[in-house]
């Protein structure tokens, strides 16, 4: 799940944890300032 911190507000959900998934995803949503992660294992 992608959250805008700040505001609260789910912006995505990814269908997996890939990095290819997680670049794609960027790639079509420019724009994104700051990243963190859970930390989780996957």
């Amino acid at each position: 799940m992608l959250i805008v911190v700040e505001a609260g507000r789910v912006v995505g959900v990814l269908p997996d944890r890939t990095s290819e998934t997680f670049t794609a995803w960027l790639t079509e949503h420019p724009g994104a300032e700051i990243i963190c992660r859970d930390r989780a294992t996957a």
